[in-house]
């Protein structure tokens, strides 16, 4: 149930690449559209959001803040600050509200895991998914994941991963909200003597525990 959930997601984002044709930049209101006609919360539950995040060369930072600005995102900045070869900022996320207002011009790139997964998703053509963010510290317990599928310059995926690295524009991404994701995709046990862990091998995190509770309410929460 969770693999045929995430490749449906995955199409949704594959949907959505197709908007991204020009490097560096997207249409705003076209893509705010798109993502309101999808309903998340009803049919893709899990799905925090749909983004863009954009390469832009150190010397066009100062020309893409611009027209951010000049788009209507008057307050627009790429950050942390600093001056870097390669800027991987979000510059669309939807839908848009004050968390997803304050992520614009993050630049994910920043962030060791987030650019790992990016760099996977790059290097193959393919969706990559990071290996989740660490809930209250602890380093063995993720608190949710992102997801991330690479648009390219000339729209069709180049063959070899030297040619994909050149004609990167960007990624489309989403933020997954593990708990909600996990319990809607799998059923949860009638014994409420049983619980489970969902766990990522590969990254010896656990993404999810169902733990019936004494009362035999139902909590549905990454540990």
């Amino acid at each position: 149930a969770i693999e045929g959930r995430l490749d449906t997601y995955g199409v949704v984002l594959q949907s959505a690449s197709a908007l991204l044709s020009e490097p560096g930049f997207v249409d705003l209101d076209r893509f705010r559209t798109f993502v309101a006609t999808l309903d998340l919360p009803a049919r893709y539950p899990g799905l925090a959001g749909i983004g863009y995040v954009a390469r832009v060369r150190g010397e066009q930072r100062h020309a893409l803040e611009a027209r951010m600005h000049a788009a209507g995102v008057p307050g627009f900045a790429i950050r942390p600050e600093g001056e870097r070869p390669e800027y991987l900022p979000v510059v669309a996320l939807e839908p848009l509200d004050e968390r997803s207002t304050a992520a614009l011009g993050l630049d994910l790139g920043a962030e060791p895991h987030l650019r790992v997964a990016m760099q996977r998703a790059r290097d193959s053509g393919l969706l990559a998914a990071s290996d989740g963010a660490s809930k209250d510290g602890r380093a063995d317990v993720v608190e949710g994941f992102v997801v991330f599928q690479p648009v390219f310059l000339s729209g069709a995926m180049p063959d070899g991963a030297n040619a994909r690295r050149t004609d990167l524009a960007g990624y489309v991404f989403s933020p997954f909200d593990t708990a909600e994701f996990v319990a809607t995709s799998v059923q949860q046990p009638d014994d409420r003597q049983v619980g489970f862990d969902i766990s990522d091998a590969e990254v010896g995190r656990t993404l999810y525990r169902w733990q019936p509770t004494e009362d035999g309410a139902e909590p549905a929460s990454p540990t």
